[in-house]
C-alpha cells in the first residue's frame, strides 16, 4: 500500500469526493494514521492517481517556469537586439563617415592629378612652342629707339631691305608720340621691330594739366613756353599780365560762354575785359617736325590765394590725336618713305 504525504492532502480532499473510501478505524474508535499518511481503502489506485496529478503538477510547474526563463530570455534578447541595433546603426553610421571621407579624399587627390597634369601639359606645350619658335625664329637685330620721326627716316635710309634676313614691312603709327618700323607676321605669329620712336610728350609732364587751376605767374609761364606762338597767346598774356593783384571782392559777369571781369575791388583789370571762349590754341603735345595738332579751350578765371587763378579746359573730345597721327603719315610720305604706313 502506498503513503501520501501530508503535502498532498489537498489533493487527497479532491480525488476523496470522486472515488469510494474506507477511512480505517482502530480499536478505540480513532482513525488510523501512520506517521503523516494516511490509509484509504483503494491506497494503491488513489496513490497511482496522486502520483499521476502530482506529475502533472510538477510538468505544469516545470513549464510555467520555462515560460518565465523564456520570458526573461526574450526580454534579454529583445534588449540586447536594440543595443546590438544600436550598435549596428552606428557602426553603419561609422562606416558611411568613413566611407564619405574617403571619397572626398579620393575626389581631392584626383583633383591634385588632374591640376597636376594639366600643368604639366601646358608646361609640355610650351616647351613645344618654344621649341617650334626657336626652330622658326630667324637672327634679327635688337630693336633701334631713336625720338623723332627724323630718325626713323634715316634708319630706314641707311639700313636697305636686302640688308635683313627678313625685311622690313610696314610703318605703324601707333599714337601720335609713338612709331614703329616693323616686319610682316612670322610663323611665330610675331612682328621683328626693327626700330621706334617714343616721345613723350608736353601732356605726359606733370608740372602743367589741362582742367586745372594756376596762379597768375605760372599760368604766364605756360602760355609762352608749351604752346606755339599766336595771336590768340598774345591776348591770353595781356588778360593774364593786366590783371590787379588786389583782391577783396569781385563783380564778375558770366553767360556760361565769356567771363567779363568789372573794375571793382576784387578780381580787377585796367580796364574791363571779356574773356574769349573758346580758344585755339596749339600746346606741343606730338613730334616737333609735323605742325602741332590745333585744339578748342576753355579759359576761365577765378579768385586765388592772393593772386588770380586760371585753367584750360580742353575742348575738342580729343580730335588732335588723330590729327597728330594723319601729320605723321603725311611726314612719312613726303620723306620719301615707300613702305606701307599704317596708322
Amino acid at each position: 500500500m502506498a503513503n501520501v504525504t501530508h503535502n498532498d492532502s489537498d489533493l487527497i480532499k479532491v480525488i476523496q469526493q470522486s472515488v469510494e473510501t474506507k477511512i480505517l478505524k482502530s480499536e478505540n474508535g480513532s482513525e488510523y494514521v501512520t506517521g503523516n499518511a494516511i490509509r484509504l481503502k483503494s491506497a494503491d489506485e488513489i496513490a497511482e492517481v496522486v502520483k499521476r496529478e502530482r506529475k502533472i503538477q510538477e510538468e505544469s510547474d516545470a513549464h510555467n517556469a520555462l515560460e518565465r526563463e523564456y520570458d526573461h530570455k526574450s526580454w534579454e534578447l529583445g534588449y540586447s537586439n536594440k543595443a546590438y541595433e544600436s550598435d549596428r546603426k552606428k557602426q553603419l553610421d561609422a562606416i558611411g563617415d568613413a566611407r564619405n571621407i574617403a571619397t572626398y579624399e579620393r575626389e581631392r587627390r584626383i583633383e591634385a592629378l588632374d591640376d597636376a597634369e594639366d600643368i604639366e601639359k601646358r608646361e609640355r606645350n610650351k616647351r613645344m612652342r618654344a621649341l617650334e619658335e626657336g626652330a622658326h625664329k630667324i637672327p634679327s637685330p635688337e630693336c633701334m629707339k631713336v625720338a623723332s620721326l627724323t630718325g626713323v627716316v634715316d634708319f630706314l635710309n641707311q639700313h636697305k631691305p636686302d640688308s635683313f634676313h627678313v625685311p622690313p614691312a610696314i610703318v605703324h603709327v601707333r599714337g601720335y608720340n609713338r612709331v614703329m618700323v616693323c616686319s610682316d607676321v612670322q610663323k611665330s605669329g610675331q612682328r621683328i621691330e626693327f626700330c621706334s620712336a617714343d616721345l613723350p610728350g608736353v601732356e605726359d609732364n606733370k608740372n602743367f594739366r589741362f582742367g586745372e587751376y594756376y596762379d597768375q605767374e605760372f599760368m604766364i609761364i605756360a602760355l609762352q613756353s608749351l604752346f606755339v606762338p599766336s595771336p590768340v597767346i598774345e591776348v591770353l598774356l595781356k588778360i593774364a599780365g593786366n590783371v590787379k593783384d588786389t583782391i577783396l571782392e569781385a563783380n564778375s559777369n558770366d553767360d556760361g560762354f565769356s567771363q567779363s571781369v568789372a573794375v571793382k575791388s576784387g578780381i580787377a583789370s585796367v580796364s574791363e575785359v571779356k574773356l574769349p571762349n573758346p580758344v585755339a590754341l596749339r600746346p606741343f603735345r606730338t613730334f616737333l617736325e609735323i605742325e602741332q595738332p590745333e585744339s578748342s579751350f576753355i579759359l576761365r578765371m577765378r579768385k586765388g590765394k592772393p593772386l588770380p587763378e586760371f585753367a584750360l579746359f580742353l575742348a575738342d573730345g580729343g580730335l588732335w590725336k588723330l590729327m597728330a597721327i594723319q601729320g605723321i603719315k603725311e611726314y612719312f610720305k613726303a620723306q620719301g618713305v615707300d613702305l606701307p604706313i599704317i596708322g
